[in-house]
């Protein structure tokens, strides 16, 4: 059965992100809210649990939107609140060292768009990463 890579696992702090404002241009933000982004998206922590029966839970602080939780089983698909407070479908699954999380948006101007970060442990960090245009948003997480 497969799982998440224990280094993936525990409590972590984003200590800094590269190219935020660059991704964000690539997918159209507009000027005003890239601002209002940028000022949630400096801080924030992240969580992933593994809790019984195949489950995990991970929490998020600090998005756009407030905070996020989402319990759930690798290759199952649920509707949740995307960081853009808004429905997603979606799906965790696991990639080799690497957690993917794949969001695909159900209403509003970007229904049908497609998400998706991959988490993997690099020089001792875990690194999330999200690409828009050729454009990689990279943040980094200290585990705690």
């Amino acid at each position: 059965m497969t799982s998440i890579p224990s280094a993936l696992l525990g409590h972590m702090t984003l200590e800094k992100s590269e190219n935020l404002d660059e991704f964000l241009s690539a997918k159209g933000v507009p000027w005003l809210i890239k601002k209002m982004i940028k000022g949630k998206m400096t801080t924030g922590t992240r969580t992933i649990t593994e809790l019984p029966q195949g489950k995990y839970r991970m929490n998020v602080t600090n998005t756009p939107k407030g905070d996020i939780e989402y319990t759930f089983v690798l290759g199952e698909t649920f509707e949740g609140m995307g960081p853009d407070g808004k429905p997603h479908k979606i799906t965790f699954s696991v990639s080799g060292d690497r957690l993917i999380e794949h969001h695909e948006h159900i209403e509003g101007s970007r229904k049908g768009d497609i998400d998706i970060t991959e988490y993997f442990l690099e020089n001792g960090y875990v690194i999330a990463t999200m690409a828009a245009k050729e454009i990689v948003w990279k943040r980094y997480y200290k585990k705690d």
